[in-house]
């Protein structure tokens, strides 16, 4: 798809972003940074994603 953006691309719009090769990576670095920050882990994306997400992390 023409339109579409690599996820190296989408990542350097945001201070700080980083792109990860899979789903597992991307959960364990966000689960990390949140948990160091204080933060609040907000995961947006398909049904598809939402699923895969609650599943692993056991919901």
């Amino acid at each position: 798809d023409p339109r579409a953006r690599s996820a190296q691309s989408l990542a350097a719009l945001f201070p700080g972003g980083q792109a990860q090769p899979d789903l597992p990576a991307a959960l364990e670095l966000a689960r990390r940074k949140a948990k160091e920050s204080g933060a609040l882990l907000v995961v947006a994306g398909s049904f598809y994603l939402a699923g895969e997400v609650l599943d692993r992390v056991g919901i």
